[in-house]
């Protein structure tokens, strides 16, 4: 899954979603993701690309059901949720999402 099909899936949940950052002050419940990606290995023309997300699930109140569609969507990839946090400066609960693919990159 690259960062633009993460992307088009989390935007499906139904929350506003962003990479890194908002522009404007949400108040609704929200996603952010960042991501890094490693390039190696060329093996005839083929390179492997590994993307490491973040996902982070902004909401007022612990949405459980929210979690459950985050990890359905993630569904046969190794995924770790972190802890729920309250954010007093965000008056939001924090939870966190992460996890990798390996994709093969053919010229």
């Amino acid at each position: 899954m690259n960062p633009l099909e993460l992307s088009k899936a989390l935007e499906t949940i139904g929350l506003p979603v962003a990479y890194n950052l908002f522009k404007q002050k949400q108040t609704k419940d929200y996603l952010i993701y960042t991501y890094s990606a490693t390039i190696s290995g060329s093996d005839e023309g083929s390179e492997l690309i590994e993307y490491s997300y973040t996902i982070e699930l902004y909401t007022r109140n612990k949405e459980v059901s929210v979690e459950n569609k985050i990890l359905d969507l993630l569904t046969g990839v190794d995924v770790e949720q972190s802890e729920t946090i309250y954010l007093e400066s965000e008056k939001r609960f924090l939870t966190s999402f992460t996890f990798s693919f390996l994709i093969i990159k053919e010229d």
